[in-house]
């Protein structure tokens, strides 16, 4: 309680400061980007795992996010030490859902950041829970993802949830979106508005 009692009084002590873009407190980077991720935004070997100082962590040094994965007939779910590819993009929708061009259907997927203005992948490891009644951890590429097996229950029926280290709630009800396991799909975490934004940490 004291800790947020500061941080409000900070925050309304500062309300007429000037602020400059290389903060990373200043407020122009709290609104997301105005562009879809693309493909050139997708992390490389060099990037991959999300360490603190944007190097690879040793879990996903030699992983390419940037090209196809080999099939894993294994795989049920998003792990650290995996990679993935195509970051930001609808993950469900034309591939990774029953009768898509991916060999494998997932329930869920999605990608997550470190900031809400940024495109810096969340680090490998990172929780993603209440999706389908699971936890679901980030892999080396910053996406997660899992097949219907992995899952407790049905997408729509539970809100997901990050804490690690914030606790972040969705605000909007799954129930009336068109395919609630497709988190980057138009209109969701797509970074195309403020209510858009990406899912980050």
């Amino acid at each position: 309680m004291r800790n947020t009692s500061l941080f409000l009084s900070i925050a309304f002590n500062c309300a007429g400061c000037s602020w400059g873009g290389a903060l990373d407190s200043d407020p122009s980077a709290w609104t997301p980007p105005a562009r879809a991720v693309t493909l050139e935004d997708a992390p490389t070997a060099s990037t991959a795992g999300g360490a603190a100082d944007g190097s690879a962590s040793s879990a996903g040094a030699d992983i390419d996010c940037a090209t196809t994965p080999a099939l894993e007939l294994s795989l049920l779910q998003s792990a650290p030490e995996r990679g993935s590819h195509r970051v930001g993009e609808p993950c469900l929708e034309g591939c990774h859902e029953a009768g898509g061009s991916a060999e494998l259907a997932f329930a869920a997927a999605g990608s997550a950041y470190r900031a809400q203005g940024q495109r810096m992948i969340a680090e490998a490891g990172r929780e993603v829970r209440g999706v389908g009644g699971s936890v679901l951890q980030l892999d080396a590429c910053g996406n997660f993802y899992a097949l219907k097996a992995a899952l407790k229950s049905e997408t729509k029926s539970t809100q997901p949830w990050l804490k690690d280290p914030t606790f972040r709630h969705m605000e909007k009800p799954l129930l009336r979106v068109a395919r609630p396991g497709d988190c980057n799909q138009s209109g969701c975490h797509d970074f195309s508005g403020r209510l858009n934004s990406g899912i980050y940490f």
